[in-house]
């Protein structure tokens, strides 16, 4: 302690002389750096920037970061070990600090985190580093700035260390960016967060290499928001996983463009719940012609009374002797 009081009293008195005789400055070489060109200079006023290690002078427009609270200073504490969200600033500034530091991998990984820029900006080799507990750390406003190249360099464990809220997050361009690889390593609980929007915007080969248990766990509201383009995409399997609810709630428009093969694998207790006058209606003679002898068996009185003429036409000798 004794030495960090004399240390912080060193600071503060080098600190003085520097703001009483600027003029000295002048005598001194000039600083070794080049300053990038494209660097913006349009940096807004506001709380939203962060300098680090602007001790001893007041930074228009930034937050003042440095290791002691000396005149100037707005917070005083390790660049290493911010005290800040992730997200929190726009812009940061850091000019011949790193090399004063003990680490500056550390100290640039933790701005890297402070800064929604800095996430955004990383390359796929970058993000493909970061550990799944750095994942799933990263905020909302975080993930939606990652580019469709970075998500595909996700690997299938930090696509599932991803929470609930940074799955909701995604554009239907991030989810489908993934690839199918880390589509189906997308479990139960992050398939359940996604809204319809992003369920809709599924391509098709997303939509095809689904699990069972993926498609198991889509809600009711999640299915009726599937386009026919993508009920086309599911395969046979998942059709005859769907439960009787999630059946329940195909809209028309959906079943009308079911394949034979598809209709086929619908379990027979999930036929039965297809209502007569809307659901059942909905199914083309060869459709009807595509069921299978248990699937007739299983039809209720209500449904065989609803088959339109058409839909009769469709059925062989073997699924009327079902009857």
């Amino acid at each position: 302690k004794a030495e960090l009081r004399e240390a912080m009293r060193d600071l503060r008195q080098l600190y003085r002389e520097r703001a009483e005789s600027n003029w000295l400055r002048f005598l001194s070489p000039p600083p070794p750096l080049i300053h990038n060109p494209s660097e913006p200079s349009d940096f807004p006023m506001g709380k939203w920037n962060l300098y680090v290690g602007g001790a001893g002078r007041e930074v228009a427009g930034y937050v003042n970061l440095d290791l002691f609270a000396v005149p100037g200073v707005d917070v005083a504490a390790d660049a290493g070990l911010l005290p800040f969200r992730d997200a929190t600033f726009t812009r940061i500034e850091c000019d011949a600090v790193l090399e004063h530091v003990a680490s500056a991998e550390v100290v640039v990984a933790d701005l890297s985190f402070t800064s929604s820029a800095q996430i955004a900006g990383l390359n796929t080799t970058q993000v493909a580093a970061l550990t799944t507990t750095e994942v799933s750390a990263l905020t909302a406003t975080q993930v939606k700035g990652l580019t469709t190249a970075s998500m595909g360099a996700l690997s299938t464990t930090q696509v599932v260390a991803l929470t609930t809220t940074e799955v909701a997050a995604l554009s239907t361009a991030q989810l489908n960016a993934l690839g199918t690889t880390n589509v189906v390593a997308l479990t139960t609980t992050e398939i359940a967060a996604l809204s319809t929007a992003q369920v809709a915007g599924l391509n098709t080969t997303n939509i095809g290499v689904l699990t069972t248990t993926q498609v198991v766990a889509l809600s009711t509201t999640q299915v009726a928001a599937l386009t026919t383009t993508q009920i086309k995409a599911v395969e046979t399997t998942d059709i005859a996983a769907l439960s009787s609810t999630q059946v329940g709630v195909l809209t028309t428009t959906q079943i009308a463009v079911l394949s034979t093969s598809q209709v086929a694998a619908i379990e027979t207790t999930d036929i039965a719940v297809l209502t007569a006058t809307t659901q059942f209606a909905a199914l083309a003679a060869t459709q009807i012609g595509a069921l299978t002898v248990s699937q007739v068996a299983a039809l209720t009185s209500t449904q065989v009374r609803n088959l339109s003429a058409t839909q009769l036409g469709g059925l062989s000798a073997t699924q009327v002797g079902a009857f």
